[in-house]
């Protein structure tokens, strides 16, 4: 499934990129268009994928491990095996709870992909020259804008983030760059 949503995401960043080529406005400005709102949805997809993976493998352990420690019990082993593998089972566990818990991986996915969904949307109006676009005749003259909404998205997103990691306790640092 991941390789099949990865290879969709792909095709879009690339026919994204031949738009861009496309459009009838300078070297320059495309240049900015794929550094400034590309690059950034690359990141924003980038971030998704890392904090929904995270989550996922926690929160899997967790409900198999918790699952399993009951089993465990009524197994017929010694005891003191038994007490071994349930306390193991427990203390992983917890472990992977307090990581959900402390790194808001659950809240952190969501937050990327809607950051990623804004961009493209607002990216796909400004191909169209619709919504806020449609008053300009051409993507030249609707490239400030184009710009401006860009780094407001970009201005929501640090700021949210930044947000909730201090009003959730988080230890975790802003994360600027992805790291591959």
């Amino acid at each position: 499934m991941y390789t099949e949503l990865n290879k969709k995401l792909a095709t879009k960043i690339s026919l994204y990129e031949q738009t861009i080529d496309s459009l009838t406005i300078d070297d320059f400005h495309k240049k900015l268009i794929k550094t400034n709102w590309l690059d950034q949805i690359e990141l924003m997809e980038f971030l998704t994928k890392k904090h929904f993976a995270f989550y996922n493998i926690l929160n899997a352990s967790s409900i198999i491990l918790i699952g399993i420690t009951p089993l465990i019990l009524i197994i017929d082993v010694p005891t003191l095996s038994k007490n071994i593998v349930v306390s193991t089972c427990s203390i992983i566990s917890s472990i992977a709870l307090t990581f959900i818990s402390a790194y808001k991986y659950d809240d952190k996915w969501k937050h990327f992909r809607n950051i990623a969904e804004d961009l493209k949307l607002e990216g796909e109006n400004y191909f169209e020259l619709s919504s806020a676009y449609e008053s300009y005749p051409n993507h030249s003259e609707a490239f400030k804008l184009f710009c401006s909404k860009v780094s407001d998205i970009k201005r929501k997103q640090i700021n949210t983030y930044i947000k909730e990691v201090s009003q959730k306790g988080s230890g975790e640092k802003l994360e600027l760059s992805k790291n591959k």
